[in-house]
C-alpha cells in the first residue's frame, strides 16, 4: 500500500515507509539525508526513503543543476549566528535556522503561535507553543525538516 502523495508544481512527492522499486527518473532521498538523487535506471529495493516523480511537464533546469521547487515551502539552509543575540528584523515574523544539530526558532510575533517540525517521511518530531519574544532550540538528528511550512537542512 502506498502512502499518501503530495503534488505540486508537476511532481508527486511520495513518502516511504517500505522497501519499494523506484523508477528511473525519480528523485530519491540520498542515505545521508542531505539531498535528492535522479536515478539514472530503474532502482529495486529502494529502503525507506521518500521520492518525487515528475507528474507533468519536464525537469526545471538551473545552471546545469535540476531543482523541484514547491511554491508555498521557503528554504533555509541554516546559519552559524548566536539565537541569544538581538535580532530587529523579527517583527511580526517567525526566524528558523539550524546550528550544530539544533533547529532554533526566535518568535517575533505579537501573539503566541504553534511550531511544528516534521521530518521528510512526514511524522512530526516536536510541536511547542512559542511565545512573542522567545526563542525555542529543538535538538534533532542531521536531515531535513519542514517547520511550519519552512524547510531546513541540519548539519
Amino acid at each position: 500500500m502506498d502512502a499518501a502523495k503530495v503534488t505540486a508544481d508537476g511532481y508527486a512527492f511520495t513518502p516511504n515507509y517500505m522497501t519499494k522499486d523506484v523508477a528511473a527518473g525519480a528523485y530519491v532521498l540520498n542515505a545521508a539525508g542531505s539531498s535528492y538523487e535522479v536515478t539514472t535506471a530503474a532502482t529495486a529495493g529502494v529502503p525507506f526513503r521518500p521520492y518525487f516523480t515528475a507528474v507533468s511537464g519536464g525537469v526545471k533546469e538551473h545552471g546545469g543543476a535540476r531543482f523541484i521547487a514547491f511554491n508555498q515551502i521557503r528554504e533555509s539552509l541554516g546559519h552559524d549566528e548566536d539565537p541569544s543575540e538581538p535580532d530587529d528584523s523579527l517583527d511580526g515574523e517567525l526566524k528558523i535556522t539550524s546550528k550544530h544539530s539544533r533547529i532554533i526558532v526566535k518568535s517575533g510575533l505579537n501573539e503566541e503561535t504553534t511550531v511544528r517540525i516534521v521530518n521528510v517521511g512526514g511524522s512530526v518530531i516536536n510541536s511547542f507553543t512559542i511565545q512573542p519574544g522567545e526563542v525555542v532550540e529543538t535538538h534533532v538528528a542531521a536531515g531535513v525538516y519542514l517547520v511550519n511550512q519552512t524547510k531546513i537542512a541540519v548539519k
